[in-house]
């Protein structure tokens, strides 16, 4: 637990090794070995990855809290466990446990266990695009008071106040409140400053990846280049290829096209190999942008129809608008254009992204078919569908979609 706490992940991993081998008969299923399966399972997941060593310990520490009838410790050893299942993007699964976290507070009556299972219900819930309820079960977890901001709360290397604030940054930037995701992740840096654990670095990497959404780039480089200067240091190999993957989304942003694809392609490898497989998803609708921007169409339209069905089976909807748009935009760039079936993606994307309140997504999808309206002669009606949607955004605010939204209004 020392070694857990103070982020010393190789030696943690070896002692509680150590440790569990020592376990004789007597003690075996005992409040020892729970303690003990629970910090090797976190260790071999944070310095290798996903592997069935790691998610059977991690099973096998929750088994013996059920076993024992310890419920305050089963919930809380549902956090690391959730959180097995939430990197390696199995977000239907993340849900389960969500609600099993629940039964088991609602028994309890504990606020603490409370918190948590409002925490986990909250990420899942914002994986799978209901981005209003999720906001409400984060703010109930705060709410609950045992999970302040301003403080952290770990148990088994669950850092709920470090989640918190990944959820929230990613539900506020995808509905759309720049302003307000901006200042969480100003907030969500200040907290981390001189910590080296290794899941409040995840907040590093989750606010990187909301910069890059909502256009911040240089931000978004300068905390990724803080990130690799500490992350170096505490033995979190996976953490390093999805800040790596990050830094190629950059590039294929900032037009570095060639570079960006062929290190985003190697990233996304190791990381599915890993089974470090949360980022899944985005990775993959970026590059399938980068492959039509080097003209590579048929191996564009091919990721995205894999991705698709990765999302179906997976759960991770939230990103569903965002890849239909990336469908449409490429449907329509190719040589021979398929202009029925972009609009026919473009629709689907605007009527999701409405129902999930993702005001981002459906700026980003009207923007691109009132360019494609405009372009076919019909400007009435693309200025129709896209200033409702501008001027539900702020005034003032600077960011690439908008400015974008702008600049085709005035034409």
């Amino acid at each position: 637990p020392v070694f857990l706490t103070m982020s010393l992940l190789p030696e943690c991993h070896r002692w509680s090794e150590q440790a569990l081998l020592a376990v004789n008969y007597i003690k075996k299923g005992g409040i020892e070995e729970m303690q003990l399966q629970a910090s090797l399972g976190l260790s071999l997941m944070y310095t290798r990855g996903h592997s069935e060593a790691s998610q059977e310990a991690l099973n096998r520490s929750v088994d013996i809290a059920k076993a024992c009838g310890d419920h305050l410790n089963e919930v809380r050893l549902l956090g690391p466990l959730f959180i097995y299942y939430y990197r390696s993007g199995e977000f239907k699964v993340c849900l389960e446990q969500a609600k099993r976290s629940s039964e088991i507070a609602i028994k309890l009556g504990d606020s603490s266990a409370t918190a948590l299972a409002h925490t986990l219900l909250g990420l899942s819930l914002s994986a799978m695009g209901e981005l209003k309820n999720s906001r409400k079960a984060l703010d109930a977890a705060v709410a609950a008071g045992t999970a302040p901001l301003a403080g952290q709360r770990i148990h088994f290397g669950f850092d709920q106040s470090s989640m918190i604030r990944v959820a929230r940054i990613a539900t506020l930037a995808m509905q759309g409140h720049v302003s307000q995701a901006r200042a969480n992740i100003k907030e969500a840096f200040t907290a981390v400053q001189g910590t080296d654990h290794p899941v409040a670095l995840a907040v590093v990497l989750n606010s990187a990846g909301a910069l890059l959404l909502i256009g911040d780039l240089d931000a978004a480089e300068e905390h990724l280049d803080n990130f690799f200067a500490r992350a170096q240091s505490i033995s979190v190999e996976p953490f390093l290829h999805v800040g790596r993957a990050f830094k190629s989304e950059l590039a294929i942003c900032r037009g570095e096209i060639k570079a960006g694809v062929e290190t985003l392609h190697a990233e996304l490898k190791w990381l599915d190999a890993a089974g470090f497989r949360l980022f899944s998803v985005r990775l993959q609708t970026v590059l399938a942008r980068g492959l039509a921007a080097s003209e590579r169409w048929a191996e564009a339209l091919s990721l995205v129809d894999e991705t698709t069905r990765l999302i179906e089976e997976k759960g991770y909807t939230c990103y569903l608008p965002e890849l239909l748009r990336a469908k449409g935009s490429i449907l329509l760039r190719m040589p021979a254009p398929r202009i029925e079936d972009a609009e026919k993606c473009l629709m689907a994307s605007l009527k999701l992204s409405r129902v999930q309140g993702a005001l981002s997504w459906e700026l980003r999808t009207a923007t691109d078919l009132a360019a494609h309206w405009a372009e076919q002669g019909r400007p009435y009606e693309a200025r129709a569908l896209l200033r409702p949607v501008f001027e539900q955004f702020a005034h003032g605010l600077n960011t690439p979609d908008l400015n974008a939204a702008s600049e085709l209004l005035t034409r």
